[in-house]
């Protein structure tokens, strides 16, 4: 699954589980253990939990920053 990650858009996708890498723009709700896409609930290794929400977190920062320039 390395090789795949590293295929994959660093901004977008993030590894949060040793078999699992989330789409963000796909997330729907964030829990200190896990995202929920839809009615999934997707993992979130302890070895993965503090990157993995640093990146959301990023992620929905930058989201909210993006839309707030296009309301202008």
């Amino acid at each position: 699954m390395n090789d795949f990650e590293k295929q994959l858009d660093d901004g977008t996708f993030l590894r949060c589980h040793q078999s699992f890498i989330v789409n963000m723009e796909r997330v729907t709700g964030a829990e200190n253990d896990s995202f929920h896409i839809g009615e999934h609930v997707i993992p979130i290794s302890r070895s993965y939990n503090r990157n993995a929400h640093e990146k959301y977190d990023e992620y929905l920062r930058l989201q909210q920053e993006y839309d707030e320039e296009e309301e202008d």
